[in-house]
């Protein structure tokens, strides 16, 4: 037995597609053992016609049936034909597939297997699969078939529907195919476990096996998010349009996607409310497909560097623009974007290089409703924005000390309104700053990690902070016990505290910061949490504490010993799990 990959590149709905086969004794088997006697060829010129492919394919064998696609059910006018060859022995398939690529008249076309539920013998295949795992089971039980069938039978829906759940996703597909009824109760299954879907869960899984996913879950789904698998991803793409209707939520990073694929995508999406490409290869054009979507509200279009902004005005439904590190949006393009927002509520520019002064200059004018903003250029307009109440900053940290007009202004405009502010960038701040920071007074979260100036001398000043609920200062100076010891007094509603990375910082720390708590009386039934890692507080210590043990029982109290991925200092659209899904490919397809 031979293991065959028909070629990556030569799918007819583009490039990207890797279709594996094996054959044996003279015959060819899709990847779910399905016996191959339909073929698909496609890259055919238009000048080829019926005739000379039959004339071409009949030497291998008897054709049951040709069919070429012709141009009205292809989407692209000019793009190659695509035929279907079936043929009435298996065998004639077999030696058509030895080759991936045949010459017509002069000119190359290519071949794969057609999908496993378009061969005759699919659903033959499977009986039989189904009826041997039976067999094999009964054997292992040394019970009688007919009985373990019944057995099973005899249980109710929501017994049936927890067995499905103790299975893999594989297994519950194979589950759903064995009757109407097991099919009936993953589809129960599945409005609670497939709202939400993760792409890279289809890895190592047979088309059919995808396929009858989205067949019987499909409805369900109301958010997607990862890499689509390159394997078979011509495949999963018109999958998730036919059968995703209710989609609410797309999140789609490391694969290049196609024009004309996207309008497809986004066609049948009305009720789409979230889109989110990272790392896609859009470019302007992509764009002018979202306008489909009616009932968008946020879109993220973070590492598209060959996004201008040029078409982006048209979406004026938007509350919510990401456009990190897409660094060459225009200026002239981003204000024409934000006039046409009036509801733009958060708008994201960190690492968009290409902007002028001019934007930020007249940002209160072009966005009277914008609440969040996040930027790399510290300049102090954006203090008039009239509502802003959230703000981060990535400062350059080679020009420490020059960022202080940005602080002035926000504490001489926005000291009552302003509630979180984030600082991105080692040793970026200044005590001068740190003071300025100190009169906001509605601030409720601070993050300004990695900064050697926030010191005990920094925390005197952030007690005047009366509302701060969280406070990051991972990895900063000299900070003693004393000087948290006094801030978590000052700050009565402070909830989190992050001080990895602070080594002075011992376990009288948290003794002390028990008896705080137990005295306040703000009637939260929230813990305080506390991230230590780095610190000197010792984890066995904690353990062998009574004291602590018994307010963390009381919920007063959590400490966080481990090193968790900061999900502030990593921008939102960098936190994807990259490392679990495939190699960005392309999408398209006819």
């Amino acid at each position: 037995m031979s293991l065959v990959h028909s070629g990556e590149n030569l799918d007819p709905e583009g490039p990207g597609s890797s279709k594996v086969f094996f054959t044996t004794d003279k015959k060819a088997y899709t990847e779910d053992n399905v016996l191959i006697y339909n073929i698909i060829v496609y890259n055919i010129p238009r000048w080829l016609k019926d005739d000379h492919i039959f004339r071409y394919f009949r030497k291998f064998g008897l054709i049951s049936e040709l069919r070429l696609v012709d141009e009205k059910e292809r989407c692209c006018r000019f793009s190659p034909t695509v035929g279907f060859v079936n043929f009435v022995e298996p065998e004639s398939a077999y030696r058509v597939l030895q080759k991936c690529i045949h010459c017509i008249r002069h000119s190359f076309i290519e071949v794969k297997a057609d999908n496993s539920w378009n061969q005759p013998d699919a659903e033959k295949a499977y009986s039989q699969k189904k009826r041997g795992a039976q067999q094999r089971k009964a054997e292992t039980l040394n019970v009688d078939t007919n009985f373990t069938v019944l057995n099973v039978l005899s249980l109710n829906d929501y017994c049936l529907e927890i067995i499905c759940g103790l299975l893999g996703l594989r297994d519950r597909i194979r589950f759903a195919r064995v009757c109407n009824r097991f099919e009936e109760v993953f589809k129960m299954l599945s409005r609670r476990a497939y709202k939400r879907f993760e792409f890279h869960k289809l890895l190592g899984m047979a088309l059919w096996e995808i396929r009858d996913f989205f067949r019987f879950a499909g409805k369900n789904i109301e958010r997607v998010s990862g890499a689509v698998p390159l394997k078979n991803r011509q495949h999963i793409i018109p999958l998730i349009i036919t059968c995703c209707v209710n989609l609410k939520r797309i999140t789609l990073y490391d694969c290049k996607i196609k024009r004309n694929c996207l309008k497809k995508f986004f066609r049948n999406f009305h009720l789409l409310r979230e889109l989110h490409f990272h790392r896609c290869d859009l470019h302007d054009l992509s764009i002018q497909s979202l306008q489909y979507l009616t009932q968008l509200e946020s879109l993220t279009l973070s590492d598209n560097w060959k996004i201008t902004g040029k078409f982006m005005k048209s979406l004026v439904q938007l509350k919510v623009l990401n456009l990190y590190n897409c660094s060459n949006i225009k200026t002239s393009n981003l204000i024409k974007i934000c006039r046409s927002m009036p509801n733009l509520k958060s708008l994201d520019i960190r690492h968009c290089e290409r902007l002028s002064p001019i934007f930020f200059n007249s940002m209160a004018e072009h966005c009277p409703q914008l609440e969040i903003l996040k930027i790399s250029c510290p300049y102090e307009h954006v203090s008039l924005l009239p509502r802003l109440k959230h703000l981060e900053l990535i400062l350059d940290t080679s020009l420490s000390g020059s960022h202080t007009q940005i602080f002035f202004k926000l504490v001489e405009n926005k000291s009552q309104q302003l509630e979180t502010l984030k600082i991105y960038g080692t040793n970026s701040i200044n005590p001068q700053e740190i003071s300025f920071i100190s009169k906001l007074k509605n601030l409720k979260s601070l993050y300004c990690a990695n900064n050697q100036a926030i010191d005990t001398n920094a925390l005197r000043k952030l007690c005047q902070l009366e509302q701060l609920e969280e406070l990051v200062i991972r990895n900063s100076g000299n900070i003693t016990n004393e000087a948290l010891i006094k801030l978590l007094r000052s700050c009565k509603h402070l909830r989190h505290l992050k001080i990895e990375f602070c080594e002075q910082i011992t376990c009288e720390f948290v003794l002390e910061a028990i008896n705080i708590l137990k005295d306040r009386k703000d009637g939260s039934q929230l813990p305080f949490v506390l991230f230590v890692y780095g610190t000197s507080i010792d984890k066995y210590g904690m353990s062998e504490c009574q004291k602590y043990m018994e307010a963390e029982k009381e919920s007063l109290i959590k400490i966080v010993f481990e090193a968790l991925i900061d999900d502030m200092e990593i921008p939102e659209d960098e936190t994807c799990n990259s490392w679990l899904l495939e190699e960005p490919g392309t999408i398209g397809f006819q």
